[in-house]
């Protein structure tokens, strides 16, 4: 019985350098492995996905399973629809309206749902491709006078394709075609003008704490649309807004280009504005507006008294201390002319010359 093949290759090289090789310390030999043994033998290799392990090579999940099942179908089959129901006998004598195959018609249990048109016994065919024959027809008799069974759908009863339903198209307003209305309070100078809305106007808030919310809200976005514009467009802009529950002042927006060419009109503007904020903002919480507005006019007027009076007094004031400064000049001269007449007494008639 001859030697395995690993240890002829062993004793091959062992006879052919004179001297057995030795091992490379680096790299340990492995022993040698005997092909013949039964237990080294490959089992099959099954598949660990599919249920009952099928072999891989049969498995519907690889490649070779694939290619033996064939291509598969490009498009899904359809499931075979299930033979209409046969009238009973007892029921034959009703007559029956029959519709267009064409026509669909919503299903009575299932929304969005059209029933199939009734098969016509001409058409069917046996497996063999061979026709049956025609099983004639009644004539259903003609519908009676104040019959409650329509002969056709109701309109509501059909159901449109979602396909065939033509797009609505976008309006957009124009002051000749006004879909959302004017804007009111709209002006130009001392005209007043009609300007179509862009988008449609929406409910008042019902609280006030909603509608302090949604006004400090939109009035970031007005400022900021504001700004944009008045920098895009190089325009003088100005705007102020208040609201009645505020306890701070009010609020405003000046463009760049009007408050670097007007500042003291800007200035001017502000001090009116800020007076009518204060008169409205008084008038909605006392519910009378001619008394806060007189009230206001009188205290308006006492200021100005009050500032007069201090003017008036400052004037006073300023006009006493540029006579005192006078009578102090006048007094300095005097003395330096009294000292002038006393050196010339002393010096006699002749000290002129």
């Amino acid at each position: 019985m001859g030697r395995p093949a690993g240890k002829r290759k062993q004793a091959a090289s062992a006879t052919k350098g004179g001297k057995a090789s030795k091992p490379s310390p680096s790299k340990p030999s492995r022993p040698p492995v005997d092909e013949s043994s039964p237990s080294k033998a490959r089992a099959p290799r099954r598949c660990n996905v599919c249920p009952d392990r099928p072999l891989k090579s049969e498995c519907a999940c690889s490649s070779r399973g694939k290619k033996k099942e064939g291509p598969a179908p490009p498009y899904p089959v359809p499931s075979p629809v299930p033979p209409p129901p046969v009238t009973p006998v007892a029921q034959r004598h009703v007559p029956q309206v029959a519709l267009l195959p064409s026509t669909p018609t919503r299903s009575s249990t299932t929304p969005g749902t059209f029933a199939l048109p009734p098969t016509t016994p001409a058409l069917r065919t046996t497996p063999a491709g061979q026709s049956q024959p025609v099983t004639p027809v009644p004539e259903s008799p003609p519908e009676q006078e104040g019959s409650s069974t329509p002969s056709t759908p109701a309109p509501d009863e059909t159901q449109a394709d979602p396909t065939t339903t033509p797009q609505q198209k976008r309006v957009h307003p124009s002051d000749t075609n006004a879909v959302y209305g004017h804007v009111n309070g709209a002006a130009r100078g001392t005209t007043v003008i009609s300007m179509a809305r862009v988008r449609a106007m929406k409910a008042p808030y019902t609280t006030r704490a909603t509608a302090t919310h949604g006004f400090d809200y939109l009035s970031r976005d007005l400022i900021s649309r504001c700004e944009a514009l008045a920098d895009r467009t190089s325009g003088w802009l100005y705007i102020a807004m208040q609201h009645p529950g505020s306890k701070l002042p009010f609020l405003h927006y000046t463009s760049r280009k009007l408050r670097r060419e007007a500042a003291a009109e800007m200035n001017t503007i502000h001090k009116e504005v800020g007076d009518m904020m204060k008169l409205v903002k008084r008038g909605d919480r006392a519910q009378d507006l001619n008394i806060e507005r007189a009230t206001m006019q009188a205290e308006k007027m006492v200021q100005e008294a009050t500032d007069m009076a201090t003017k008036s007094e400052q004037a006073a004031k300023a006009a006493q201390e540029e006579n005192a400064r006078l009578l102090a000049e006048l007094a300095a001269r005097d003395h330096q002319i009294a000292i002038r007449d006393r050196l010339l007494a002393r010096r006699g008639p002749h000290a002129v010359e």
